[in-house]
């Protein structure tokens, strides 16, 4: 395969590494409330651009430092999380109380050494490319990754098929598909699934999403004193949620299986030139 067509994985994680430094300053300067956030999904657009590049150990090294600083601010994003829940509920000292935990804490996280190990991974990751790049063993990678985008689509609608009504599945399905929504935006130059895919894609994990911090607030409810006076209300609105869930994963399910049969069992992939 040319150079030039992988160049665009270069100059993405170049990006990435661009807005891994920004949002570790504002993390540090405490100049942006959503930083957190931002760096979160900074990482995981790093490992969904490596993802279909792990079987090259010296590329791989990233995508387990990121997974690494994922894992260790997962629990801080979701006190941040309850933090912009209580202050919307006017619970203004205890949202105070957590949002400078979680400041504090991030903070303290990025100084750590797998915080330095991912921006010295994403300074190397450009020549360990290059380099595998010059010995040709990249010829096969657009079609790894078309294969690797159906094969998740697959395996997601065979999920569905199982458990989509199951609250018990609910928390692997949003990973699975965030997983293949983000692989497919991180190499939307090779493959892209129709745009209609795309949306039930997006909307079914901001809602599964929802539904996730609701039970997650309630479980804080049931260990904190302080927040037993919401739980009423949190579950109200969680059960809300899930009937949401079911409707929106009934829907996603029914595309797949729809697209699998006109398409003769092929997930719907646009073709993508170049």
């Amino acid at each position: 395969m040319p150079a030039s067509s992988t160049d665009f994985l270069i100059a993405r994680l170049i990006g990435l590494q661009v807005d891994y430094l920004y949002t570790a300053q504002c993390i540090e300067s405490a100049s942006d409330g959503e930083a957190l956030h931002d760096l979160r999904i900074t990482l995981r657009g790093v490992r969904s651009l490596l993802r279909p590049l792990r079987q090259w150990p010296e590329l791989a090294v990233l995508d387990q430092a990121a997974a690494a600083l994922l894992t260790s601010t997962s629990g801080l994003r979701d006190a941040q999380v309850l933090a912009q829940e209580l202050e919307r509920l006017g619970w203004q000292a205890e949202a105070s109380r957590r949002r400078a935990y979680v400041e504090q804490s991030v903070r303290l996280c990025l100084r750590k050494p797998i915080a330095k190990r991912v921006l010295g991974e994403l300074e190397r990751w450009p020549a360990a490319f290059r380099k595998i790049r010059s010995g040709s063993d990249l010829k096969n990678i657009r079609k790894l990754v078309r294969r690797r985008v159906k094969r998740d689509l697959v395996q997601l609608r065979e999920v569905l098929e199982k458990s989509h009504d199951s609250p018990h599945d609910w928390h692997a399905i949003r990973l699975r598909i965030k997983r293949v929504r983000y692989l497919c935006e991180s190499y939307a130059n090779w493959v892209r699934p129709d745009d209609a895919l795309l949306n039930d894609l997006k909307r079914a994990q901001s809602i599964l999403g929802n539904e996730h911090d609701l039970s997650l607030w309630c479980t804080s409810g049931d260990k904190d004193q302080s927040l037993r006076p919401l739980i009423n209300g949190w579950l109200s609105a969680r059960t809300e949620a899930q009937h949401e869930v079911q409707t929106v994963l009934a829907a996603l399910l029914e595309r797949l299986t729809t697209s699998r049969k006109e398409r003769k069992h092929v997930p719907p992939l646009k073709p993508v030139k170049g």
